[in-house]
């Protein structure tokens, strides 16, 4: 990108008065497909957040169940795209719709700790009824998350590298939102105290 834009702006400064200038070749192509790609994904992930924070509002009639699960998702995202840095790994058409993916599988896997905290809190409130609520969720929890994880780890065995790293990425990201979603969710829930009337007649 810095080299095109140099060269664009050599060629323009240098053009002389009464012609115009058409940019074409493989490079500035390329680069322009990239950008259709970002902005596009860029867009999705916006309309993702809109539509899935809609749905969980409409589902559980409560803000915490509405931020908790995108925070969790957030986290991790930011820690699968800081192992993709380390791990060397460029952007990609397939990489670049990791986050979206994430937010996706990831909100639904995080709703597990969120449905069963309500769901005991309908025989009372007390501080234990998050630790409680994600002990009897952590296992089918796991399962799902581990489930997914297994089902993007087999596109690690084909033999066109997007698609490996995408498996691998999507693969690790799984696990790693299970993981902060366990971490962080009996914990936040507690500290916020017993859920909304609303939310309780919701489930």
């Amino acid at each position: 990108a810095p080299t095109i834009a140099a060269f664009r702006q050599t060629v323009l400064a240098h053009m002389p008065a009464g012609f115009d200038v058409l940019f074409t070749g493989y490079a500035l192509t390329e680069a322009q497909y990239a950008r259709a790609i970002l902005q596009g994904f860029a867009i999705a992930q916006v309309v993702g957040l809109l539509l899935v924070a809609a749905t969980l509002y409409a589902t559980f009639r409560s803000w915490p169940a509405v931020f908790l699960p995108l925070a969790t998702v957030g986290i991790a995202t930011v820690l699968v795209l800081a192992m993709m840095q380390l791990s060397g790994q460029r952007l990609t058409l397939t990489n670049a719709s990791v986050p979206l993916w994430m937010l996706v599988i990831g909100v639904a896997e995080v709703s597990f700790f969120i449905a069963r905290a309500y769901e005991e809190a309908l025989d009372g409130w007390d501080a234990q009824v998050p630790v409680r609520a994600a002990a009897s969720a952590l296992w089918p929890g796991f399962i799902a998350s581990a489930t997914t994880s297994a089902g993007f780890l087999a596109l690690g065995s084909g033999h066109i590298g997007l698609t490996r790293e995408f498996g691998y990425n999507m693969s690790v990201a799984s696990l790693i939102t299970f993981a902060v979603a366990a971490l962080l969710i009996p914990g936040a829930l507690a500290r916020l105290g017993a859920p909304p009337t609303a939310a309780l007649r919701a489930i």
